[in-house]
């Protein structure tokens, strides 16, 4: 066997979704041995003029081993890549509403911490976002949002330091 999935999804009362999805592989990547396990836990609440949502993602490579420091000047994708992820964790959380008479008009928020690894501190996510949207018709959802993100990377001289970006940003969602 060289992979195994699972996913439940539950809905308990009206509006309410819990999901819990995992999968188990032993073979990855055309190589053996490789053994990546992923599991993550999902609540979303629904009503019709809001929503509301938070997950809570695990991931392990078991064999793959995390580094104590990502560093000694190696901190190209593949040294990152190859490190990740050692006891992953990171949750998350989401939601918006319309406006009472402006239907149409959405304001929403979304924030995402993520730890690639449990022996450093290296890689570690945090996003936050913010916006309102228009729903210009069924199809069509313009959006206006402001994303902040903190990530702790690894300098070229070896310390792990703070990256802060701030993001503005107009987004088109298309459906048909």
């Amino acid at each position: 066997l060289r992979e195994a999935q699972a996913r439940i999804d539950l809905s308990p009362i009206p509006g309410l979704t819990l999901s819990a999805f995992g999968i188990s592989e032993t073979y990855h990547g055309g190589k053996s041995g490789d053994n990546r396990d992923r599991e993550i836990f999902f609540a979303m609440f629904s009503q019709p003029l809001f929503r509301v949502a938070a997950e809570y993602v695990m991931a392990d490579n078991n064999q793959i081993p995390s580094p104590t420091s990502i560093g000694g000047g190696d901190i190209s994708k593949t040294a990152i890549k190859k490190a990740c992820c050692d006891q992953a964790k990171g949750f998350g959380g989401w939601g918006w509403t319309k406006i009472p008479g402006m239907e149409q008009l959405r304001i929403f928020a979304r924030f995402d911490i993520f730890r690639p690894f449990t022996t450093t501190s290296a890689g570690r996510t945090t996003q936050v976002y913010g916006g309102v949207s228009y729903d210009v018709s069924k199809e069509l959802i313009i959006a206006l949002d402001d994303m902040y993100l903190i990530q702790k990377a690894v300098s070229p001289a070896g310390p792990i330091e703070d990256y802060k970006d701030n993001v503005i940003g107009v987004r088109a969602q298309l459906s048909f």
